[in-house]
């Protein structure tokens, strides 16, 4: 089987970037009271292997659109203060989304809108359910302590299925 250049394995100085540049932003995200839930391959990871998952090109966040849009331009500073490129920004309230670069490891934030029982993203083609975001779940992963969605198996359910099988694809 051959696998494309985003799901390489990743080398253990990659994966250092990727926890080091999470806890920048875990701690800043604190730091300012912003809910923040890791998500899609970094939750799964940080559930299912107690680390991130070697192939997994990007580190995932979720954000709350009604939290992060107003202060969308000081994170923009923030995010560059904290030494992190912004290669992509998405500055939309349909589809607000961060693509942060920092010592080579790829950060992915995306901010979600409530409508009804669901959170969506990008013109309502994405979306999870918004009970998901509710209440406070926190991971400890890494040896720090994060917020996550509530709880973690029913979203790695809705998005992955058997999430408990690893595959490896960049196949979303």
């Amino acid at each position: 089987m051959t696998f494309d250049d985003k799901v390489r394995l990743r080398t253990k100085e990659e994966l250092l970037a990727q926890n080091d540049g999470l806890i920048v932003l875990k701690k800043l995200f604190d730091q300012i009271n912003l809910s923040y839930y890791l998500s899609s391959g970094t939750l799964l990871g940080a559930v299912r292997e107690k680390d991130f998952i070697p192939w997994d090109w990007d580190v995932q966040m979720y954000l709350l659109m009604e939290d992060a849009y107003p202060i969308r331009h000081k994170l923009n500073e923030f995010f560059l203060k904290k030494g992190f490129v912004i290669k992509k920004f998405n500055d939309s309230r349909d589809s607000l989304k961060w693509d942060l670069r920092k010592e080579g490891a790829i950060f992915e934030l995306t901010a979600w809108y409530e409508k009804g029982k669901w959170r969506y993203r990008r013109k309502e083609s994405m979306r999870v359910p918004s009970y998901l975001f509710k209440g406070e779940y926190k991971i400890n992963f890494k040896n720090e302590v994060y917020k996550t969605l509530n709880p973690p198996e029913e979203y790695l359910k809705f998005c992955y299925g058997d999430w408990k099988k690893p595959i490896r694809t960049s196949n979303k």
